[in-house]
Parts: C-alpha cells; structure tokens; sequence
C-alpha cells in the first residue's frame, strides 16, 4: 500500500496527548476539527509540522471563563499594599502563591 499524506496526519488523541505533554491551552478538538477539514494544510499547502501549528495557536487562543488559563506577566506593576492584601484574601492567595517575603510584609503583626 502507498503511503499517503493522510496517514501522517494526526489522529485527535495524538493531538490531545500533545497538547497535555506540553500543557497547552489550546482547545485540541477545536484545532483537530479545524485543520481536519482544511485536510491539514494552511496557507494552501499542506502542514508539514502540526505540533508547530498548535503551539502558534497558543498566540491567538481566547481565554475562557472556565478551565485552566495560563498567565504570563511580562512586566513590573506597582499596586499599594491594601489593594494586595484585599485581592490575597479574596483568592485565598498564601504565601507559597506571592512568595514567603511579600506575604511577611502584607501581613506581619
């Protein structure tokens, strides 16, 4: 039998292991879905790397109001310190989640 370019496409449970290997927060069946009836090829030619292609799309996913997010502070911010022991408390934020110095500092007797 030839090999086809089909049988080098991905099957949803190899994108789903992929996407939690690498603790993506890409939807795996949206993406399946997405390029399995574009038959894997983007631009108009075919998807040489897929695992590539969903990393990308980690650039442009949406984040939603449930499930894991992923966050990512590219910057300092200056906040005073009542703001941040109010937002600690609401979310239960402890030392382990700020780091043992800034929560000595919020919340030394």
């Amino acid at each position: 039998m030839v090999n086809s370019r089909s049988d080098n496409w991905p099957t949803l449970a190899e994108v789903e292991d992929y996407a939690a290997e690498i603790e993506s927060s890409v939807d795996p069946e949206r993406f399946y879905d997405y390029y399995s009836k574009r038959n894997w090829s983007s631009k108009g030619g075919p998807i040489a790397d897929w695992k590539a292609v969903l990393k990308s799309w980690e650039k442009y996913e949406k984040p939603k109001k449930y499930g894991k997010v992923k966050v990512h502070i590219d910057r300092q911010i200056t906040i005073d310190k009542d703001k941040l022991q109010r937002i600690c408390k609401v979310f239960n934020l402890g030392p382990e989640d700020i780091g043992e110095e800034t929560y000595r500092v919020l919340f030394r007797d």
